[in-house]
């Protein structure tokens, strides 16, 4: 059981060669579990500083594992729920031990380069991942306890984002020295059919739960994003949001977004409203193969500032908000459009009164969500009252 890692190593060998100021490793293994280590380097006799490279595989993320990291690390991993199956090549790792007199200690240090490959790897990164596979590369150095800086590439052939399949994501990984925040940045990969873009900066402090995300959907498939099979939307869908507030605390989200819609025979319009957080808002027009929405973010309500929902024949516009803590809806849209006024003499007379008698209200209720911090079920807006010329 070494005290880096307390887990209980079995099959051990390989050589060691012990001079009076230094043991050298000369591919030394071990397992642990199903996983096997291999090892080389120098370790200090006096100081207990190393240089050595480790190569880890087949080793499986569980709890007893979480537990016997660092405090640092021990208390991120555990937090966000990892589990699945790693390999790693720790190409150096170069250890420093804590000195100094009492009165002014020096802390432990340590820096490592490092490549990890994910087998079916699942963290709750905002967004529940599922079954990631790929590569991350790492450069990592840490004081005491404390991840120091961190800079890396992910590249995942493929995973599960809130249960949507996502393929080739990349991204860069950055932890700034002297900063506690954690900045995923330049995601790109592939999403029903289209692409996302972005960047999300996150608190790895234990104390702060602070996060802002700035995310681009392109030309995405709707029905594959909301995954509805009862009347799916035949559209495509381009959007943005850029969300901040605490993981902690739904309440204090805030943020704004913007959505177009473009399909055929469509009867409902999707909102983004968190990372991979969908709605399905149902509204009352016959069929639209165009809508726009742009809308603010205030904790579980979305306030829908502009409305545009345009058919063959028909256009409807206006605002309204959803509310997913009340799980009501509501919207106030006026009607354009239509054959009626390209009739001679009474066109301009309907174009005139539209406003007086052609105003819809909508007042309505959302069908059994489940709505919450880690929430990520489809919603769907449905009309409970529609009254007009009022």
């Amino acid at each position: 059981r070494p005290e880096a890692l307390p887990l209980p190593l079995t099959d051990l060998g390989g050589e060691l060669l012990i001079e009076p100021t230094q043991v050298t490793l000369r591919d030394v293994t071990a397992r642990l579990g199903a996983a096997t280590l291999r090892t080389s380097g120098v370790i200090s006799a006096g100081t207990g500083a190393a240089d050595v490279s480790i190569a880890v595989r087949e080793l499986v993320i569980d709890k007893a594992l979480i537990a016997a990291l660092p405090e640092s690390a021990r208390r991120i991993l555990e937090k966000a729920g990892l589990t699945g199956k790693i390999a790693a090549d720790v190409s150096r790792l170069r250890f420093t031990p804590a000195s100094g007199r009492a009165s002014a200690p020096q802390p432990a240090t340590a820096d490592a380069t490092a490549t990890l490959w994910l087998e079916d790897v699942a963290i709750d990164a905002g967004a529940p991942v599922k079954e990631a596979s790929g590569v991350v590369k790492l450069a990592v150095t840490t004081r005491g306890d404390s991840v120091s800086t961190l800079n890396g590439e992910l590249n995942l052939t493929r995973l599960k984002l809130a249960d949507r399949p996502v393929h080739d994501l990349t991204a860069t990984l950055t932890k700034p020295e002297g900063r506690d925040v954690l900045q995923i940045g330049r995601i790109r990969g592939g999403i029903a059919d289209g692409e996302i873009a972005g960047q999300i900066d996150t608190m790895v402090s234990e104390r702060d739960q602070r996060f802002g995300l700035s995310l681009v959907l392109r030309n995405a498939k709707v029905a594959e994003l909301t995954g509805e099979t009862e009347r799916p939307i035949e559209g495509r869908l381009t959007a943005s949001l850029q969300l901040e507030g605490r993981w902690d605390e739904p309440a204090a989200r805030r943020g704004r977004g913007d959505v177009i819609v473009e399909g055929r025979e469509m009867y409902r319009v999707p909102i983004m409203f968190g990372l991979m957080q969908m709605a399905t808002l149902a509204v009352p027009i016959d069929s639209f193969s165009r809508a726009g929405l742009r809308y603010s973010v205030q904790g579980a309500k979305v306030n829908l500032e502009t409305i545009d929902l345009r058919g063959k024949d028909n256009v409807m516009q206006g605002s309204g908000w959803i509310d997913f803590d009340a799980k009501t809806v509501s919207m106030n849209l006026a009607t354009s459009g239509g054959a009626a006024e390209s009739v001679p003499i009474f066109g301009d007379l309907i174009r005139g009164a539209r406003q007086d008698l052609l105003q819809v209200r909508v007042r309505g209720t959302l069908q059994e969500p489940t709505v919450g911090a880690s929430s990520f079920n489809i919603f769907r807006a449905t009309i409970d009252e529609v009254l007009k010329g009022k």
